[in-house]
């Protein structure tokens, strides 16, 4: 897995390079005009036009090589990201808004891209907090970029159709988009989920308030104009993102790791098996003379799984309920954790009629 995240992380870099330049060649006139992207390397006249032509399919047939030696799914999102690329170069760019949905698209095709390459089946909950948390940094981007503009007394933005009245509210638009990334985070650490994928869940909800925090000071530091035009270079370059993001992962590796079961895992018989069932455990009817029925209880949660039962979720809801499992009485927890787990691939929670 380690091999393969290296090349899809190198054949994304190439990708990416090669388009990258092909948008600085696009936008030569206004870049030239730009306070600070004048004095990159193609404006100033540095390195001639015709070597970044001559690198655009260089770099382009770099990259689908290493492609070659991974999965063929990550092939295509590593080609839509090119295509979508180009488009923003020659037109998306232009439009407000959609500019920044579109650098949405693009952070999150990498982590799509990623999950591709390594095998990693991606979430719901992760897709989500990945959509409005790169939401929030591309307003931050689009944000610095019109306080610039503002700051050299110019009243709209080249090419990008922004304008200085525009600020207030992209910083509403990027504060809240913010937030809401933690509050998915919030909503998946209270699921039925995050008690069977972790030893102790309830250390997690400790990347919330860091969340918090770093979402509010990088649109602290935009507001007071000390923020990079990319934040993903101020995220690398900050020391202290760098305590937050590795605070983040003791969290989730030292505290939080553990082995957890699925629902149905964890049954008090061992003999309990999907064709123990001959219709969907929705219906609540077992096969004639089996007299058994799925074990749908988590040790780690009183929630009681929905899509096995049939049935509304019962009992107290989340980690700070009275009766969760983490609050029960030590005996009681460690009979809870010591139930017998059957052998063989995990039953499915759910059947297709």
């Amino acid at each position: 897995m380690l091999l393969q995240a290296t090349l899809a992380f190198l054949a994304f870099g190439l990708c990416a390079s090669s388009v990258y330049l092909l948008n600085y060649l696009l936008d030569l006139p206004v870049d030239r005009a730009h306070p600070t992207k004048r004095h990159r390397a193609f404006a100033t006249g540095t390195l001639p036009i015709r070597h970044g032509l001559a690198l655009i399919p260089i770099l382009l047939a770099a990259a689908l090589a290493l492609t070659l030696l991974l999965p063929v799914s990550f092939l295509g999102s590593l080609a839509l990201y090119y295509r979508l690329t180009c488009a923003y170069s020659l037109r998306l760019k232009r439009m407000v808004l959609v500019d920044v949905l579109t650098f949405t698209v693009f952070y999150t095709l990498q982590v799509i891209a990623g999950a591709a390459a390594t095998g990693v089946v991606l979430s719901f909950w992760l897709l989500t907090f990945s959509m409005f948390l790169f939401l929030s940094l591309a307003l931050v981007k689009r944000y610095a970029e019109l306080l610039l503009m503002q700051q050299e007394q110019q009243d709209e933005t080249a090419g990008c159709g922004y304008r200085l009245a525009d600020l207030e509210t992209l910083s509403q638009f990027g504060i809240t988009s913010g937030y809401l990334a933690v509050l998915v985070l919030v909503l998946y650490i209270n699921g039925d989920t995050v008690g069977t994928q972790y030893r102790h869940p309830e250390v997690i909800w400790l990347l919330c308030p860091l969340f918090l925090y770093w979402i509010s000071f990088v649109w602290l530091l935009t507001r007071r104009g000390r923020m990079h035009e990319d934040p993903v270079l101020f995220a690398i370059e900050n020391r202290r993102s760098h305590w937050l993001f590795a605070l983040m992962a003791l969290i989730v590796c030292r505290r939080g790791s553990g082995s957890g079961y699925p629902a149905t895992y964890l049954c008090q018989s061992s003999t309990v098996r999907p064709s123990d069932f001959s219709t969907p455990p929705s219906t609540g009817v077992t096969r004639p003379g089996s007299g058994k029925k799925p074990c749908t209880t988590s040790p780690f949660s009183t929630r009681r799984t929905a899509s096995a039962t049939g049935t509304a979720s019962t009992g107290p809801r989340g980690f700070f309920s009275t009766n969760a499992w983490y609050r029960r009485p030590r005996a009681e927890r460690r009979s809870m954790k010591s139930w017998s787990v059957p052998p063989g691939p995990a039953p499915a929670l759910s059947w297709r009629y």
